[in-house]
């Protein structure tokens, strides 16, 4: 570069520098001299490399050319608006190929020929289909490459990959030929497709809509829990087949092949006989429930599945949906296995029957007594069933007593229980604040009574024996 500048009339070095804006290099010569700040190749090949390597090489090296018109690599492109391959050629020029089209910088890959552009990149459209059109310069119409893939539209299935016509049911598979593969997955069976993109669905249901893609039926069996029958997948008709309830409306829903088992699989609390013979009959059956009991956790007791408002007062109503419920022969059973915190004599006993009782005894803190479950006409200790069912029962009220009211003297809780007045043992202890020995009985008792003994003061039989704990008293001043 210096050498040739140095001279009185620069001529070039014929050398490459890189004209990054328009993507490929010319050569330092007559009207494109290179300035100092340009570096210099030896050749195009080497500048469009070492310069600008992340620009194609043939898109760079045929535009480096010396010749206007020879700035062409006549290798081909895709066209994916026009579901064609371009060749890289000048279109106006005399007797162009009718393929030729101006690549630009915006295209990164090339190829030799058109079909093996077609193939690397229009793979939904028949290879030599696309090489034809592409060659004869006019858009590919693909006819679709029959393989099957997700429609998440509308209904959930799968479709082919070709054209429908409503007129021809051989294409009632046919979802719509694809414009563009790229990241579609496509399968070969309808099943593999459900299985693999849709596999929270019915695999059963997915298939068959699969197969009657544009509208059809299955004339399987699913469950219609509002009317406790199973319903048919068929096409509406109340009156020549009243058993049809047209597709379900929710796509993971089961199907069987028949009313019966879908009435034995689905609505097990119904007698299946009953339940294949309405829903066959397209009639809704009347559930009456199962008679077995379940957990009413509201009130914390059992009841019995079947309708209120009859002679049974156990009844709780009929369970609409007995997915997920544990249902129990008896209400003891039940109230073991559900209610735990309560005591299951007492949750039996009000599950059975809201005026039945366990004879037990529960804790009244207000009134500082024990409360017998017991029915409340026939006076204390009887107070009828606990208020809190969670409530803790005992079995005798001196055991109340002692563990639920454990500061009173149990002869007062046990009085107060039974609704009486404590008398006392009418044995003697020492009244420790006035230095002398009393009887234990109610001080309006008179006499002696210094009034019931606390459980923590020594009784004895005798005055005598109680004033020998006070020998600095004289007996005479000792009671």
């Amino acid at each position: 570069y210096c050498e040739d500048r140095s001279l009185a009339t620069p001529v070039g070095t014929d050398m490459y520098y890189a004209k990054q804006s328009d993507g490929y290099c010319v050569q330092d010569t007559g009207d494109t001299m290179a300035t100092v700040t340009d570096k210099l190749y030896d050749g195009a090949d080497a500048c469009c490399s070492g310069a600008m390597s992340w620009i194609p090489s043939v898109y760079c090296t045929s535009r480096s050319e010396a010749v206007a018109a020879d700035r062409f690599s006549d290798k081909w492109f895709v066209d994916y608006e026009s579901s064609v391959c371009r060749k890289d050629c000048d279109p106006d020029a005399t007797g162009a190929d009718p393929s030729c089209e101006v690549a630009t910088l915006s295209t990164y890959i090339y190829y030799d020929d058109a079909s093996t552009c077609c193939s690397s990149t229009l793979g939904w459209i028949p290879t030599d289909t696309c090489a034809a059109v592409s060659e004869g310069g006019t858009a590919a119409s693909s006819t679709g490459t029959e393989k099957w893939y997700a429609d998440y539209s509308g209904e959930q299935h799968c479709v082919k990959d070709c054209e429908y016509d409503a007129a021809d049911a051989s294409t009632d598979t046919c979802g719509g030929v694809l414009e563009s593969t790229a990241g579609v997955m496509l399968y070969d069976e309808a099943d593999e497709c459900c299985a693999a993109k849709f596999s929270w669905l019915e695999a059963d249901l997915c298939v068959e809509l699969s197969a009657q893609a544009n509208g059809g039926y299955t004339s399987k069996w699913y469950v219609s829990y509002q009317d406790y029958v199973c319903v048919k997948d068929c096409e509406v008709d109340a009156t020549n087949n009243p058993e049809c309830g047209g597709n379900p409306s929710d796509t993971s829903v089961r199907l069987f092949a028949d009313a019966g088992t879908c009435c034995s699989s689905m609505l097990g609390w119904i007698t299946s006989d009953i339940c294949e013979s309405f829903s066959e009959g397209g009639t809704a059956v009347s559930n009456d429930g199962t008679n077995k009991w379940y957990a009413m956790y509201g009130d914390n007791l059992c009841v019995k599945d079947c309708a209120t408002g009859g002679a049974d007062a156990t009844c709780g109503g009929v369970i609409d949906n007995t997915a997920g419920v544990a249902f129990y022969d008896d209400a003891a059973t039940c109230c073991e296995a559900k209610f735990t915190w309560v005591d299951k004599d007492l949750c039996e006993a009000v599950s059975n029957n809201a005026g039945s009782f366990t004879d037990k005894f529960y804790v009244d803190y207000a009134n500082e007594k024990c409360v017998q479950d017991c029915d409340s006409s026939g006076g204390d200790p009887c107070g009828g069933n606990p208020d809190d069912l969670s409530t803790r029962l005992y079995d005798t009220k001196e055991t109340c007593c002692s563990t639920a009211l454990g500061w009173l003297k149990e002869g007062t809780c046990v009085a107060n229980t039974d609704g009486t007045t404590a008398t006392g043992s009418n044995n003697w202890y020492v009244d420790w604040g006035d230095s002398k020995c009393v009887q234990d009985c109610p001080e309006s008792s008179g006499g002696n009574c210094g009034g019931l003994a606390e459980d923590w003061d020594l009784l004895y039989s005798s005055s005598t024996e109680c004033c020998g704990r006070l020998p600095w008293v004289d007996e005479s001043s000792c009671t």
